[in-house]
């Protein structure tokens, strides 16, 4: 909700699987003296016995791959964890749940978080924080520097936004920038999304103790993405 609030678009399910999910649930493993924990992501972990890290790998499905929402997982976590469905495709993991009379096995994907059912963010924010919400002001809808709409308060749009934008120019345009200062949403084309660099911060390293600069890396800034390779400028432990 605060992510939201100050116009930008939150990922929760990765606090959520590095606090709730993954330290939660070794904290009951704990208590049941069981040491390791097994979910249905699809991802891989391998240990390198060189550097004694554990690493995240992608799955054999590479169409549902989750590796890039378990980025924030410890090495103990890792260290603790099963992944047995790393080596199978989706339609394989059906099957299975077919022939085991699972009553889920043909359940639809969901691409929702769980917590906002309807995949619905304004009705959220306005149930949960009515008050916050109240404060939100309308601004203006900018492109090209040009004023050409007003928008209904930052918190109900993000980045790569195309549908409810509420404006009509003969051609898709897209939400570019949203700024906070100005209380302004800017709009573009679908060229002018693109970025050149890209700055991130709360870092965790996984398979490495540190990045080195002028190394080359897939970067992907959201979990549909299929990265681009892009070289490391600077990196410490903060961003």
């Amino acid at each position: 909700m605060d992510e939201y609030l100050n116009g930008r678009t939150p990922n929760p399910c990765v606090i959520c699987n590095r606090k709730i999910k993954w330290e939660e649930l070794l904290l009951k493993a704990d208590s049941l003296d069981a040491y390791y924990v097994a979910t249905g992501h699809y991802a891989k972990i391998e240990h390198n016995e060189n550097t004694n890290r554990f690493s995240l790998k992608l799955a054999a499905d590479s169409n549902k791959d989750q590796t890039y929402a378990l980025w924030g997982l410890t090495q103990k976590s890792l260290s603790r964890t099963l992944l047995p469905l790393s080596d199978l495709s989706k339609p394989e993991v059906r099957k299975i749940a077919e022939e085991l009379g699972i009553k889920t096995a043909n359940k639809p994907d969901s691409q929702e978080i769980c917590f906002v059912a309807d995949n619905n963010y304004e009705r959220f924010l306005r149930e949960r924080v009515p008050e916050k919400i109240a404060e939100v002001e309308e601004g203006d809808l900018i492109m090209e520097g040009e004023k050409i709409g007003k928008h209904k308060g930052i918190p109900f749009y993000t980045i790569g936004q195309r549908k409810g934008l509420g404006v009509a120019l003969g051609k898709p345009v897209y939400v570019k920038d949203i700024n906070k200062e100005t209380n302004t949403v800017e709009l573009g084309n679908a060229d002018d999304l693109f970025e050149r660099q890209v700055i991130a911060n709360q870092i965790n390293y996984v398979s490495v103790e540190k990045l080195e600069v002028g190394s080359m890396v897939i970067a992907k800034i959201r979990y549909s993405d299929k990265g681009s390779l892009a070289e490391v400028k600077f990196a410490d432990n903060e961003k």
